[in-house]
């Protein structure tokens, strides 16, 4: 098979400066090598804000971050004095940890820009994150049907390949990732972007490197599938329609129609025997299982305590929060259990610093997104397929944070904030151009 890297354009990289090869390197890096990506990452971000010092603040987007990281910083200051409403086993340190979650992103978006300015550049990072999740291909499929388990680690544990041993009972794929929501999540994200490569390749007639990236999206579908993540199951049909356009609904929804119907009928009362007979002979068992979760047991859904005991602690502190990191043990006092986290970062925000923090983060999320939206799809009709890919990339990133948190894991951390940094480029035009 030969790598997506052999589709970029050599010379565009040795014209341009260290700090974007650097910075493709550090991506293709991204998802098997984190530590290493990080380490590759420092030149070009601190090349690309010391070269643009005098005008980080021009953006607005800019000065309202450093507001929110100032107001983060004063939350965990107040905390490492606070006394009152003091929480067995929490201490102020691990709010200032939290913190790693969010300051050095918010100095990535910043910096990042430079290097996706235009759509060229966006375009060879695609195919540098496209080309570094092969690995996790890899890794996925070396685990369901090679029995690839570790962990696997070196340089003392800086770089660690999960690789988690399959059981009767656990037949989820995690690849190289720790857990099976995390592989999803960065699978759905890299996605649209296989998909956007392959549409150009086709359209432009060229077969060969069109059929590459066809056995790449066949090998994302899998992998995806194995997860067995609901929500990397959303996130696997959103980028079809918005992707493929409107043409794509013709088949589309009729096969989300009568998947979901076998679905359904495979474990629903009521259903006459040779039809659910006939729709459990065609649908795997661990996805009917994910479904009756849902649709019989729903009112055990332990996700909807968790929100409903989170609102309740915002409303305790709505302005600014209980501290990071502060969740899961207001959780426990409350009920006995613990939950490392609310399974909604606006939750998860909102608990930790406020609902003014988590409104402005999540208004420069929505903003930049909706603006992108409007430039690509409605503004413009020269279009870059690849820009639908980072679009979409982000709406799965808030999709699958509607009911989970997944910014513990600095790859898909970093990745989200990645995209963001290209939309904010393209957000930021008045008009919006394909450079060719």
């Amino acid at each position: 098979m030969q790598s997506p890297l052999k589709d970029i354009n050599i010379n565009f990289l040795r014209n341009n400066n260290l700090g974007f090869v650097l910075f493709s390197i550090g991506v293709l890096f991204l998802a098997s090598a984190p530590f290493i990506s990080c380490i590759l990452f420092l030149y070009p971000l601190s090349h690309s804000i010391f070269n643009n010092k005098f005008n980080l603040l021009e953006d607005k987007y800019n000065q309202i971050l450093l507001l929110v990281s100032i107001l983060m910083i004063a939350r965990s200051l107040f905390s490492s004095f606070e006394t009152t409403n003091q929480l067995e086993s929490w201490n102020s340190s691990m709010s200032w940890a939290y913190l790693a979650n969010w300051l050095p992103l918010f100095v990535c978006f910043v910096g990042f820009q430079t290097y996706l300015k235009t759509i060229e550049q966006r375009k060879i990072i695609s195919k540098f994150l496209l080309a570094g999740t092969i690995p996790v291909l890899i890794s996925c499929f070396g685990q369901y049907w090679f029995d690839w388990h570790g962990p696997f680690e070196t340089l003392n544990g800086l770089i660690k390949w999960f690789q988690r041993p399959l059981t009767i009972d656990n037949q989820n794929v995690t690849g190289l990732f720790s857990n099976p929501n995390y592989a999803g999540a960065w699978l759905t994200m890299i996605w649209p972007l296989s998909i956007a490569l392959f549409k150009e390749k086709f359209e432009t007639k060229n077969f060969l490197k069109s059929n590459i990236i066809f056995l790449i999206i066949l090998m994302f579908s899998t992998s995806i599938i194995l997860t067995n993540s609901r929500n990397a199951w959303l996130g696997f049909l959103i980028p079809i329609p918005l992707i493929l356009g409107k043409k794509s609904l013709k088949w589309f929804l009729p096969m989300i129609i009568l998947t979901l119907f076998l679905i359904f009928t495979s474990f629903l009362p009521y259903v006459p025997i040779e039809l659910k007979t006939f729709s459990q002979s065609l649908v795997p068992t661990n996805i009917v299982g994910e479904f009756r979760e849902i649709t019989l047991d729903f009112q055990n859904f332990p996700r909807l305590f968790i929100w409903k005991e989170a609102i309740g602690f915002i409303i305790e502190k709505p302005f600014f929060g209980w501290g990071a990191s502060t969740f899961p043990f207001l959780y426990k006092f409350k009920s006995g259990l613990w939950n490392d986290h609310t399974h909604n970062l606006f939750l998860e925000l909102s608990v930790s610093y406020g609902l003014i923090i988590s409104i402005i983060i999540y208004a420069i999320f929505l903003f930049t997104l909706f603006r992108s939206i409007e430039i690509i799809y409605f503004k413009d009709k020269s279009f870059s397929l690849i820009d639908k890919g980072w679009v979409t990339a982000e709406i799965i990133f808030l999709i699958i944070h509607l009911n989970d948190v997944l910014i513990f894991d600095i790859r898909i951390n970093l990745a989200s904030w990645i995209f963001i940094a290209g939309l904010r480029n393209i957000s930021k035009n008045s008009y919006y151009k394909v450079e060719q």
